[in-house]
């Protein structure tokens, strides 16, 4: 019912109206979710990573991809499911089929909040709040550290928001002293001086 596939970096999972045989669990890597809009612009709708399930709604729904998949990490691991076969697990497993809907209810929550601060929130703030979720623990008395996952194009595209904004909103975090970078890293000084 599963084999282990292995993606490279920029590489399509699947594509938007495609039908949706499979299911996704990310092992590795992040992989970013988008739409091409009317205007032809790219639309950024989540990017995910390790323990997330891709296609689950259309799979359930018996309908197409409703987005195009593809890998931004340096590379990704996905356990691919056959689409059938888990469907007919569910319906014999019904503690699955109740931890499925938890994860659903939970991908809902995280969207919905991510669309409320896109629409609400000043650049700054979401970047600190990105950087507060994705940020590693302090440990041993040393900052909380954090290397961008991806290029700084693909994390601005998860915020709603451009690179030269993204750069100017870390730009603003640096010069109120709450965050240091260098390169991909970025070591966060005072979390209490964040937006």
């Amino acid at each position: 019912m599963t084999i282990v596939r292995r993606f490279e970096r920029n590489r399509v999972i699947f594509n938007h109206g495609a039908a949706c045989n499979h299911l996704y669990v990310v092992q590795q890597g992040r992989v970013q979710l988008s739409r091409i809009a009317p205007d032809g612009n790219q639309v950024v709708l989540n990017v995910v990573g390790a323990g997330d399930l891709l296609a689950c709604a259309a799979l359930f729904l018996d309908h197409a991809y409703p987005a195009s998949a593809h890998v931004i990490s340096s590379g990704a691991q996905l356990l691919m499911i056959d689409g059938r076969a888990f469907l007919d697990t569910l319906r014999r497993r019904s503690d699955l089929s109740f931890r499925m809907i938890g994860a659903l209810a939970v991908r809902i929550a995280t969207l919905a909040s991510r669309i409320e601060s896109r629409s609400s929130e000043p650049a700054a703030e979401r970047v600190a709040a990105w950087l507060r979720e994705h940020a590693g623990p302090a440990s041993k008395g040393l900052p909380r550290r954090l290397v961008l996952p991806s290029t700084k194009k693909a994390v601005a595209e998860e915020l709603g928001m451009t690179p030269e904004t993204f750069s100017r909103s870390l730009a603003k975090l640096r010069q109120a002293g709450a965050i240091r970078t260098s390169r991909r890293e970025i070591i966060m000084l005072a979390p209490d001086l964040l937006p």
